[in-house]
């Protein structure tokens, strides 16, 4: 939705390295999946470990989301961007004594991830079960998916959730403690195309979710993926909506009253809103003759293709229509493994060129770290005509604190 030209006004007002995104994209994500999915009542969690920029969190409260917190931090932003404690749904595993009682006293509702953790939340409201405490669970529904094996979080091996079938531990626990069970989550994995692939668990988690009296929601998590590569096919999400809608009826009927569905997209809505700015800072050929594109951005601002090996379309803004070429694009991190783009064809590449890597709005900025002690980079928000500044460029200062 941005053109080129806006790309390089942006890159000469801000400067490079820069992330910038467009609301225009968030909003129409956000309008597709909530057309898509009639059943209501429903909410939209955004996910914010995909994204956490208050401007962007502010931009998707205002659409009419709500939030997923993986951790105190996340919750504590949500309530920065204007949602009320019990809109956040909290999703994380591993929490701290300090950190759970941080999130109980700000009345927050946990998907429990563990057994423990669940007799964990029972022992914070009452030891002696003498009071009643709310609670909901992440269930491991036996089977996943995901766009890389790092980020499938459901199946027999996973360390994510509690197993469908320790459903009867679960009841002794909340029984143990009073608890009352008002939600049950999945989350089966990130970056999936196929919506067939939630079926089979999403069946497991409603099965599981019957089990439970005082069952207020079902939430069935995230991980609706988006076409990175130029042949992907967009995930089918009018099949997703019309599944899940009917599944959520029969749900309701059978208890007799409205169930709650909630949703944690997270990539879904950020994710093509997002581009990577950066300047072509050499340009040389290794013995071997492969063409080495050098940047002055690295994998530090975007780690997504070293972590998992994930691809990005990367475009050369300064000559969009030249005569292109295989070419290596590389960061700026002393590691070998900072490549944004292995023998890809862009068209003619010389020093000075401004490249956009795209759809980096979700788990990029929000995974950039000052490794080798590279600054962070800019964010801008684009609205039309108008664009903003929503966080700063580091400063060498900054290490210091």
């Amino acid at each position: 939705m941005i053109s080129n030209a806006q790309f390089k006004r942006l890159a000469k007002k801000y400067g490079t390295p820069l992330y910038v995104y467009d609301a225009s994209i968030v909003e129409r994500q956000f309008n597709a999946l909530k057309t898509a999915v009639s059943y209501e009542p429903k909410q939209i969690h955004f996910a914010i470990k995909a994204n956490s920029n208050l401007h962007i969190l502010k931009l998707l409260k205002k659409l009419g989301a709500n939030f997923d917190a993986g951790s105190p931090t996340e919750f504590y932003l949500a309530k920065k961007a204007g949602a009320k404690n019990a809109d956040i749904s909290v999703t994380g595993r591993n929490f701290s004594t300090e950190e759970l009682r941080y999130l109980l006293k700000n009345n927050a509702v946990i998907n429990a991830d563990s057994l423990s953790q669940l007799e964990a939340i029972g022992k914070f409201f009452s030891p002696t079960g003498s009071t009643s405490g709310k609670v909901a669970l992440r269930i491991n529904p036996a089977s996943g998916a995901g766009h890389h094996k790092k980020v499938i979080t459901a199946g027999y091996d996973s360390t994510f959730g509690i197993y469908y079938r320790d459903t009867g531990k679960i009841k002794k626990i909340t029984k143990k403690y009073n608890l009352k069970v008002v939600g049950v989550h999945q989350h089966i994995g990130s970056g999936i195309l196929d919506v067939d692939s939630f079926f089979a668990p999403t069946e497991i988690t409603l099965k599981i979710a019957r089990e439970f009296e005082d069952l207020r929601y079902v939430n069935i998590g995230g991980g609706l993926g988006i076409p990175y590569k130029p042949h992907d096919k967009p995930v089918d999400i009018k099949k997703y909506g019309a599944w899940t809608s009917k599944k959520m009826r029969e749900l309701s009927f059978s208890f007799g009253r409205d169930i709650i569905l909630l949703l944690e997209p997270g990539r879904y809505l950020t994710g093509q809103a997002g581009n990577l700015l950066m300047e072509v800072t050499s340009v040389k050929k290794t013995p071997a003759g492969e063409l080495i594109a050098g940047t002055n951005s690295g994998m530090t601002h975007l780690i997504r293709p070293a972590m998992y090996g994930a691809y990005h379309e990367v475009e050369n803004i300064s000559n969009p229509s030249g005569k292109k070429q295989k070419v290596t694009v590389v960061g700026n991190i002393c590691e070998s493994s900072d490549v944004f783009a292995k023998d890809r064809q862009i068209p003619f590449i010389s020093e000075g060129d401004l490249l956009a890597v795209r759809d980096a709005g979700a788990h990029s900025f929000a995974m950039s770290s000052r490794y080798n002690g590279r600054l962070l980079p800019a964010e801008v928000l684009v609205q039309g005509k108008k664009d903003k500044l929503i966080r700063r460029r580091d400063k060498f200062e900054d290490f210091l604190v």
